[in-house]
């Protein structure tokens, strides 16, 4: 593969630079090739490159970098009417009942195709939680920035060492791919055996690899791992022979407090002392807004925790993976946030706190940033206060999708 990127020089009507100081700039400029080296505005860019032509993206055009879906499965991406929605623990009963049915119908194409909806909707980077090593060849095959989260998950002892051995083997087939990058997730508090738990993490440790795992997603999951009690029992003590808890919520998140990139998916219907405690960690918490909503959740509260990101979940508990769909269904759902601020908020998680979230130097359209940029026209002229909202709402088209500084779409 021929990695050589031409230089590039672009101008537009805004530029939205999506660091902490949540810059926006009126007619400006991005020059890159695999990084940016310049971002600016017609008052500098004279001095800079007096005699060079930029390329100018039109009216009403936007350059912002491309979004980051922080936590999604493609395993089941099969799934249209087939799992039931509304309650986390009929959802997942449909799961399990289904599991089987989804995952024949999973092969090349069919990731293939969520890779590209999510390239053309403007997706550069995705985390991908893969449970079943289905993925990996796609993935690796993909022009998208590729985290793959080798999922461990198991609640008997007696399979700790059998589920290790496979999630070492599957983990080994990740490392031998050039184009992925590997992590680790550990499923859940109430799916996870302490000891498998335990194992796992000493790997990501030995190896540097980043984690993620869901926690209190459901209030299912509150009650199981509080009081082994509540909806998740009858499952449970049918499916897994398993009349109480594995752990508790307290004991589990200490598990992690020495993994350095840590992420915490959904958190629901997590308390004050547990936030605390991921706080403590410098943690990460992605929210998947429209699956916590079909599932029967709460929303979570997006102004208890600093570091978040966004993500999609999978087909399994979303009718999309177009992170603008999920980012109008978060707007909405947080109706009494100020809603030009919070827009501004929301493409910050979904760009810079992806990044910080995947561990990737992208998500931000700063100098030695690597270029993952979106080129997008507006409906009509904005105004600077609603630039944000405008983009989340009322985006003409999507123009051209840059990875890496090489023109993936458009």
């Amino acid at each position: 593969m021929d990695d050589a990127v031409s230089i590039r020089y672009l101008q537009a009507s805004w530029v939205v630079v999506c660091d902490k100081e949540f810059k926006i700039i009126k007619d400006g400029f991005v020059v890159f090739d695999k990084d940016i080296s310049y971002v600016g505005d017609s008052s500098t860019i004279k001095k800079q490159y007096p005699n060079t032509k930029f390329e100018h993206q039109g009216n009403n055009s936007v350059l912002m970098p491309g979004l980051i879906n922080a936590h999604t499965h493609l395993e089941f991406g099969a799934n249209s009417t087939t799992l039931v929605y509304g309650d986390f623990t009929a959802w997942l009963h449909s799961v399990l009942s289904n599991r089987d049915k989804l995952l024949s119908k999973v092969d090349d194409k069919l990731i293939k195709n969520q890779l590209n909806d999510m390239l053309k909707s403007g997706t550069t980077s995705v985390g991908a939680i893969s449970s079943y090593s289905l993925d990996i060849d796609s993935l690796d095959n993909s022009c998208l920035n590729t985290v793959c989260f080798v999922e461990v998950l198991g609640s008997t002892k007696e399979k700790v060492n059998e589920n290790f051995q496979n999630f070492q083997d599957r983990l080994k087939a990740i490392l031998e791919k050039s184009n992925i990058i590997p992590a680790v997730a550990i499923h859940s508090a109430y799916a996870t055996h302490p000891k498998l738990v335990k194992k796992v993490i000493k790997v990501a440790k030995k190896k540097a690899l980043i984690v993620q795992t869901h926690f209190m997603e459901s209030c299912a999951e509150k009650n199981w791992l509080k009081n082994s009690d509540g909806s998740f029992k009858k499952i449970f003590e049918e499916v897994f022979k398993q009349t109480k808890a594995i752990s508790k919520a307290k004991k589990f998140l200490n598990m992690f407090k020495t993994i350095n990139n840590m992420s915490y998916t959904h958190c629901c219907f997590a308390s004050k002392k547990h936030l605390n405690i991921l706080q403590k960690q410098n943690a990460n918490i992605i929210h998947c807004a429209k699956s916590n909503r079909l599932l029967g959740s709460e929303t979570f509260n997006t102004n208890s925790f600093e570091n978040i990101a966004i993500g999609t979940d999978g087909l399994s508990s979303n009718d999309s993976l177009d992170m603008f769909d999920e980012l109008k269904t978060v707007l909405f759902l947080h109706r009494k946030e100020p809603i030009n601020m919070f827009s501004n908020k929301l493409l910050y998680m979904a760009t810079h706190g992806g990044a910080r979230s995947l561990n990737l130097n992208s998500g931000e359209l700063s100098k030695n940033f690597q270029a993952d940029i979106l080129s997008l026209t507006l409906k009509d002229e904005p105004t600077k206060e609603n630039l944000c909202l405008s983009i989340i709402l009322n985006k003409k088209s999507i123009n051209q999708v840059y990875i890496k500084g090489k023109l993936c779409y458009g």
